[in-house]
């Protein structure tokens, strides 16, 4: 039975106790080597911060339309549902939520990298 192990947490980069931005890392779970894949929800109206890390990331956009900083850009993209988004190593990216919440399954990969 897989649901009682699927498990969702706050990140690190914010205090809200989850209650509006949470984490369901899916590599916790399944034999993942060299790979970290989640899923992260982000209440509507609520931002993920802006921030940066070493390994690499791609971000499939499941459901809920946001508005986007990635791939090296400085602005804010508005990316719809089905939209694939990819950070270099280090790239600074964030993204905040419209009027619906958001839902994305994310993959990280190469140096730094938790596993």
């Amino acid at each position: 039975e897989l649901a009682p192990h699927l498990r969702w947490v706050q990140s690190h980069r914010w205090d809200d106790g989850g209650e509006q931005r949470a984490l369901c890392v899916l590599s916790e779970v399944f034999e993942l080597p060299g790979l970290e894949v989640g899923i992260m929800y982000v209440d509507q109206g609520c931002a993920y911060p802006l921030h940066n890390h070493p390994p690499q990331e791609l971000y499939l956009i499941v459901s809920g339309h946001a508005r986007w900083r990635y791939g090296g850009s400085e602005h804010l993209v508005e990316m719809p549902p089905n939209s694939t988004l990819y950070n270099n190593p280090s790239d600074l990216h964030t993204v905040e939520a419209g009027d619906t919440p958001l839902v994305a399954l994310y993959v990280l990969w190469g140096d730094g990298v938790r596993t």
